[in-house]
């Protein structure tokens, strides 16, 4: 089970979403199986918007002209690559597999509703938007940020959340500009080193108070500490938090940068 959230790259960039976007809105009032599933992967292939890896040169020159590989190029292309997972009995199971991952992050970001048990495929008002041709990603991804949360039907392994980590980042930012107010300081938020240590392990909202006092102790005691001081308490905070969080051994030695 996970003790931390994080974003996809993917997310954090949606433009990169809207190619897949397209193709699957080729699905829209399909059920999501397997079989689809496979078939949304191989036109993912077909249209130049996934590109496998190790294919001969004279094949990946195909990828650098306009139009989409006919059904006998991308034949071709199935038959040169063989993907190797271990939990599937033989090819199909791999593209489908592949065919819901491709389409995780758009379920993630509320562009479409693409998983078998929920239904037919659906492209939201918010995918429609982002295929108009001119969508304003500023919104969008703020628009994400507010109605993300965990646990949802999109994700797994995130029953003990119940966080809204957006909302909560910014609760946990004011309530260290009041505290770090209080004592005196001029209010700056929290820098990179905080966030990283203290947010993405907030998995519960009542765990905000704690974690501001947290942060504004953190703070005093590397203001307290000569530089050199400073950089091994902050080496040594973060190799305690990957050990809590990975659930490592606290003996063994890890390469930790921070």
């Amino acid at each position: 089970m996970p003790k931390c959230w994080s974003l996809s790259t993917t997310i954090r960039n949606p433009e990169r979403n809207i190619p897949f976007l397209r193709v699957l809105e080729e699905f829209e009032g399909e059920v999501f199986t397997e079989e689809i599933q496979a078939a949304f992967f191989k036109r993912l292939i077909q249209t130049k918007n996934y590109k496998p890896m190790g294919l001969p040169s004279d094949v990946t020159t195909k990828f650098e002209e306009p139009e989409e590989l006919t059904d006998e190029e991308l034949e071709q292309i199935l038959d040169l690559v063989h993907y190797e997972n271990s939990q599937y009995d033989n090819q199909e199971q791999i593209y489908a597999f592949r065919g819901r991952t491709a389409v995780g992050n758009l379920n993630k970001m509320g562009m479409a509703l693409a998983r078998e048990a929920i239904g037919t495929v659906t492209i939201t008002p918010l995918g429609r938007e982002i295929l108009s041709g001119s969508p304003n990603f500023e919104n969008i991804f703020l628009r994400y940020c507010l109605k993300w949360q965990l646990p949802n039907p999109a994700e797994s392994g995130y029953k003990d959340f119940n966080i809204n980590p957006f909302i909560a980042t910014l609760h946990v930012i004011n309530k260290v500009n009041e505290l770090w107010a209080k004592e005196g300081y001029k209010p700056v938020g929290i820098n990179k080193e905080e966030f990283a240590l203290f947010i993405p392990v907030l998995t519960h909202y009542n765990d905000i108070e704690k974690t501001t006092e947290n942060i504004i102790n953190f703070r005093k005691t590397v203001r307290s500490l000569n530089a050199n001081d400073a950089s091994v308490f902050i080496d040594n905070y973060f190799r305690e938090i990957v050990i809590k969080v990975f659930e490592l051994d606290k003996d063994d030695e890890y390469n930790i940068t921070t």
